[in-house]
């Protein structure tokens, strides 16, 4: 295995992002949450879920959290097939059950649910690099926007593990995009492509840099904690309000829909996975 391979693993291995801290901060909040959750949101329901299961603003109550959980699968929300999947995976929650954890991790990426998809590329490529199923996965995830995705992408470009040969100027448009969102390293590595390509001195490089020093320049833009996690409520409550069809079945959104619902639920700290951390991670998601 070659120093490459050996640089990349470290990234599959390494925490995928920081979320900030939100959660339940009062009992208003969490009734609120419980509006949108009988009301038929399974983003509601899922973060309602990991709440309980996590004891973040409440006592924890695993029974409150698997009724939850269950809910928002009976909606086949792609998401809770991903939370549910690394619950089993870790004994949180549930007693751990390796395959039932990857029967939900197949389920949520046979939904297209980005993280799962990352996942699932990740254990591949964890044991082989060259996997090219893994490689198309991990593309498909990125191609939807998944930060961590995109990362891990843009490191297999330069290194030539997708086609053979370095491919630095997808590598380069890849890590425009984090840089924007100020993920990871990505502004660092962009700087370095822009002197890469600046020492090019030809046409189609300078137009690169003009490229890469454009997304540098732009102004990034975060909100933070509690400001996130209110809008997140303000959302479902407007949601509630909407005209509903009499019936009385619950109704969920599809993840993704207006929401910041579908990020990775997860981290890898020390190699090790961690079931669904937190309410902010559902938030903001690790893999940003």
């Amino acid at each position: 295995m070659n120093i490459k391979q050996l640089i990349l693993i470290a990234g599959l291995l390494a925490v995928q992002g920081s979320a900030q801290a939100a959660g339940i901060e009062s009992e208003e909040q969490l009734e609120s949450l419980k509006r949108a959750a009988q009301h038929g949101s399974s983003e509601a329901m899922i973060m309602l879920s990991v709440t309980y299961a996590n004891g973040e603003g409440v006592e924890p109550d695993e029974v409150i959290a698997m009724r939850w959980m269950r809910e928002a699968i009976r909606n086949r929300n792609p998401q809770a097939y991903f939370v549910k999947s690394q619950w089993l995976r870790n004994g949180h929650v549930v007693d751990a059950d390796l395959e039932r954890a990857d029967y939900f991790l197949e389920r949520a990426v046979g939904a297209g649910h980005a993280p799962a998809m990352y996942e699932k590329a990740a254990r591949k490529l964890r044991e082989d690099m060259a996997d090219q199923n893994a490689i198309e996965l991990l593309a498909g995830a990125a191609d939807t926007g998944h930060f961590g995705s995109m990362y891990l992408l843009a490191g297999l470009l330069e290194n030539g593990m997708v086609s053979g040969e370095p491919e630095i100027e997808k590598a380069a448009a890849l890590y425009s995009t984090l840089a924007i969102r100020n993920y990871r390293d990505s502004r660092e590595k962009l700087r370095a492509y822009a002197r890469f390509f600046s020492q090019q001195n030809t046409e189609a490089s300078a137009e690169i840099v003009a490229s890469i020093e454009s997304s540098l320049n732009m102004e990034v833009i975060e909100i933070r904690g509690e400001a996130a996690f209110a809008n997140t409520l303000a959302r479902l409550t407007e949601t509630m309000r909407r005209p509903t069809t009499g019936t009385r079945i619950r109704r969920a959104q599809d993840c993704g829909v207006q929401s910041l619902g579908c990020q990775v639920v997860f981290d890898r700290t020390n190699g090790v996975d961690s079931p669904a951390g937190s309410v902010s991670e559902l938030i903001y998601g690790y893999g940003r």
